[in-house]
């Protein structure tokens, strides 16, 4: 059996001992989606808007009068006691209330926008851990490797086979994976301080595999929670334009009467209209302002749905460029393990040197990172898609 050989079996005992559950990326956008104060931050304003619509659909409740004047002059008596109700005869109060439901509305798209912007960066840190945790024992493997092929040629110079320079090179290699390892482990425990921090919680287990996602999206969903945004915004803008130019309307409201308290008990009804005469341009230009404030959305909307589009287009190129070049690596990886067992055999046998070994372990290495790089990146396209397509993990809630 192989050096090589011996070093897997150690590895796989390792892992399997180590890290006998792993986090899922389901489980880690769920983690993020509980603790994330951005998340409780969105799903508040929600409840907060809900309640303003109840405050607008109530705003003209009965108002009770009772008073007593001070003096027999005109008008001193003449709401000693009186019930009044507004009425909404010109749709004011039904426009406040439009308006709100569409504030509600887009406090809903933000809470939807804001959970996938916290699952892309979810997996975004998620990909980085597993990628470090790789590379981490790609490392760890390389050190084994090249402490035990210290190990032969030290046993090689001891018997006079080879020259003492072979000893002192095998020693700066192995004392440099070392370095590696060193630098490999405080990238880890970098890689996982952030996935904690991205889920807002440490995390009990750890990923092991990078995400996935086949679904494949040739078109923008409309439905994107960052079009709807805007969209509701667009007419929360209509809804705001209504309510301003009703503004100007009479006020209706119905009065239950009361005869004054010195005059004997009568009870009457009576219609009360407020007519405003002017209010020198103030909703003029209100309406002004937020007519101007919805083209301006009108020409974001386009301007995000160019970009989605767009965006689309360019991660399935990326994560069809990465397949290709996890397939390529993957070949690669197969063939530097190859030569490592041929250098290991050559070496013992004395047909190759030390230095042709560390060359052919090296080389694997490179490869081996290679891979890992390549199948980083197609998961961080994978993840980028998500976000593009406004799709979001299923989590249990």
């Amino acid at each position: 059996m192989s050096i090589r050989s011996y070093v897997f079996i150690a590895s796989g005992l390792v892992a399997s001992l180590s890290y006998s559950q792993s986090l899922s990326p389901n489980e880690a956008v769920q983690l993020a989606f509980q603790n994330r104060q951005a998340i409780k931050a969105a799903s508040l304003r929600v409840e907060s808007t809900k309640a303003a619509r109840q405050s607008a659909a109530s705003s003209w409740a009965p108002t009770l009068w009772i008073g007593k004047g001070s003096a027999k002059v005109p008008g001193a008596d003449d709401n000693d006691f009186s019930l009044v109700q507004g009425i909404d005869l010109f749709g004011k109060v039904r426009s406040s209330v439009y308006r709100s439901d569409a504030e509600v509305a887009v406090a809903m798209s933000e809470l939807k926008l804001v959970q996938l912007e916290v699952q892309r960066d979810v997996l975004s840190r998620y990909a980085q851990i597993v990628a470090s945790r790789k590379r981490l024992s790609i490392a760890e493997e390389s050190l084994g490797i090249s402490t035990n092929l210290r190990q032969a040629i030290q046993k090689r110079f001891e018997v006079g086979q080879v020259p003492e320079v072979q000893v002192l090179r095998a020693s700066i290699e192995r004392d440099r994976i070392e370095n590696l390892v060193h630098a490999r482990k405080a990238e880890y425990t970098s890689a996982k301080a952030r996935l904690s921090a991205a889920v807002g919680a440490e995390i009990a287990t750890e990923p092991d595999k990078f995400f996935m996602d086949d679904r494949m999206q040739s078109a923008l969903n409309t439905d994107h929670p960052q079009l709807t945004l805007i969209r509701n915004q667009v007419l929360a803008g209509a809804r705001e334009v209504e309510r301003l130019e009703r503004s100007n309307l009479p006020d209706t409201q119905l009065e239950l009467r009361r005869s004054p308290w010195n005059q004997r008990q009568d009870f009457g009804l009576r219609v009360q209209i407020h007519f405003p005469l002017f209010d020198y341009g103030r909703s003029r230009n209100e309406v002004k302002s937020v007519s101007l404030r919805r083209e301006s959305l009108e020409a974001s909307l386009m301007e995000a749905e160019r970009q989605l589009t767009t965006e689309l287009k360019v991660v399935e190129a990326e994560i069809v460029f990465a397949d290709e070049s996890v397939t390529r690596h993957n070949r690669l990886v197969s063939d530097a393990k190859q030569l490592v067992e041929i250098a290991e055999k050559g070496l013992v046998a004395g047909a190759l040197t030390l230095v042709e070994t560390l060359e052919a372990a090296a080389a694997l290495r490179t490869a081996e990172e290679a891979l890992v790089e390549a199948e980083y990146k197609r998961s961080q396209a994978y993840g980028t898609r998500l976000f593009v397509t406004g799709r979001l993990l299923e989590v249990k809630s």
